[in-house]
């Protein structure tokens, strides 16, 4: 990963922005809509720009760039065209300590703008490094496609009352699960059908019950695929990954499965020869409620260790689902002699 992800606080804060046409205009509507106080220099403007620093809600500085104009901004934006102007704006820019993102020149820039998905407050920004800004645009397009419309409406709700959640829920583990339970259930169905006053009731009503208190079922997920299979994980797999609050690898796990999973599950390794250990393992984790997420070395389809695993398990009384390519199948639980 050569650029690190950020998201900067823009509101009320200065920014420089280098060039007065139609690119430059698309930058200063993503810098306004993200609050920031601009200054455009530039010896001619379109009529946008032009409008909008009459009306006072920029400021335009009619000439060419000079390195002072620099000097109060904490991000810098070169959108001339003028490859002379903009590498100007660039050394400019790193001998003052400000960043600079020069538009279609990653080589020159020290960051890079992403393709941004907005729900306010929820922004996902989807970025190639400036290797095929057409690529990330269809990508956009394709979370655009699938991402709730009122997406941001739910995460208001949920900022709204995250306070009050952790006031009556202090362990951490208990409030994720409530607010699991707020994000699978009937709180985000009416937030995302636009029923707020809904929404709301039904928040207040299940952290009054401190519903996240009662323990949640344990279960235990077996899925897999090789390294170079990986992005042919099945939603449902990449859901259970994401959920996990423990990643059991067997010897081979594909490192691509392992990123996928939430960063702070618990990780545990084990071997084909370790079943017996497994099972005792996924039990004392079960009964504390947990999800664990087994990940073999290959589809669970096609894997020879999978056979002994679930007889493991079977021999605990441990039900388990087995998810891959193929339809999840729920594996009956059998009960202890």
């Amino acid at each position: 990963m050569r650029y690190f992800p950020v998201f900067f606080d823009l509101r009320d804060r200065p920014c420089l922005l280098v060039g007065g046409g139609e690119v430059a205009a698309r930058k200063l509507r993503l810098l306004r809509g993200a609050g920031a106080t601009v200054t455009i220099v530039a010896p001619s403007v379109t009529a946008e720009i032009a409008g909008l620093a009459a009306a006072g809600h920029i400021r335009w500085r009619d000439r060419a760039f000079h390195a002072e104009d620099l000097a109060d901004a904490i991000l810098a934006f070169a959108a001339t065209g003028d490859e002379e102007v903009d590498r100007a704006v660039a050394r400019a820019g790193r001998m003052a300590g400000v960043p600079v993102n020069v538009v279609d020149a990653p080589v020159l820039s020290d960051f890079t703008v992403p393709a941004i998905v907005d729900r306010d407050p929820i922004v996902i920004g989807i970025s190639t490094g400036g290797a095929s800004p057409v690529l990330a645009r269809r990508i956009r397009r394709s979370i655009e496609a699938i991402l709730p419309a009122r997406i941001g409406a739910l995460a208001r709700l949920a900022g709204e009352f995250r306070s009050a959640v952790a006031a009556l829920v202090p362990d951490p583990d208990a409030r994720r699960r409530l607010w699991e339970r707020v994000f699978d259930g009937v709180v985000a169905e009416r937030a995302l059908a636009g029923d707020m006053p809904g929404a709301r009731e039904a928040l207040l009503s299940l952290a009054n019950r401190r519903g996240a208190v009662e323990p949640l079922p344990g279960r235990i997920s077996i899925l897999g695929a090789t390294e170079k299979d990986a992005d042919l994980l099945s939603l449902r797999g990449l859901h259970r990954l994401q959920g996990a609050d423990c990643l059991i690898r067997m010897t081979g796990a594909a490192p691509a499965l392992t990123s996928m999973a939430r960063r702070d599950a618990e990780r545990r390794d084990f071997g084909p020869d370790d079943p017996v250990a497994l099972g005792r393992f996924a039990e004392a984790e079960l009964r504390s409620g947990r999800h664990v997420v087994v990940i073999l070395a290959e589809d669970p389809a096609a894997s020879p260790d999978l056979s002994g695993l679930l007889c493991a398990l079977a021999e605990r009384g441990i039900a388990a689902e087995t998810v891959g390519s193929a339809p999840t199948q729920a594996i009956p639980e059998r009960k202890r002699a």
